[in-house]
């Protein structure tokens, strides 16, 4: 996330520079190269600052987990996209299963619980996940990673599909 931040201040910065060049050519011409350079330089730290300091560690559940991070280098949900409700909730119990999986053992805990009421799984019980599972939250990492490339990217990629994601998931999966 650090350097996503980085490159989108240094476009930005360059965007200004451009469009001053556009606007303004004699007077651009004039300053020369290596002032323009020191403009822009100046411009990445502005924007840098505006976005303020952060901390690059995912923190939370659901896509309020990777939002929070994102939202720093100005990547965060737009208003007319949001994130809905069952893909959040996917994405939540993923986070969860990888932690009862990779720290417990594959055996809930009270933790993932609470982080995931909706696991369907009690204190004590072992993780399963079947092929169905398997299919919904592939589709919901799948979708969600889409749909920040998108963010980074623009119109340079393609919209995932985010009101039918379950249906996002590679084939023959």
């Amino acid at each position: 996330m650090p350097r996503a931040r980085e490159m989108l201040v240094e476009h930005q910065a360059q965007v200004l520079i451009d469009e001053a060049r556009k606007q303004e050519p004699d007077a651009a011409a004039s300053v020369g190269d290596a002032a323009l350079d020191v403009i822009r330089q100046a411009a990445q730290k502005v924007l840098s600052e505006r976005l303020g300091s952060f901390d690059a560690s995912p923190r939370g559940a659901g896509a309020k987990r990777w939002e929070d991070v994102l939202r720093n280098a100005g990547l965060q949900a737009p208003p007319e996209r949001p994130i809905p409700a069952d893909l959040d909730q996917a994405l939540t119990e993923v986070v969860a299963l990888r932690h009862v999986l990779a720290h417990r053992a594959g055996r809930v805990d009270a933790r993932a619980l609470a982080q995931a009421p909706s696991l369907r799984y009690a204190d004590g019980d072992l993780v399963r996940v079947t092929h169905a599972n398997y299919l919904v939250y592939s589709a919901a990492l799948w979708t969600y990673g889409q749909e920040v490339i998108r963010r980074l990217l623009g119109d340079l990629a393609p919209a995932p599909p985010l009101a039918n994601w379950r249906e996002n998931y590679t084939l023959n999966a």
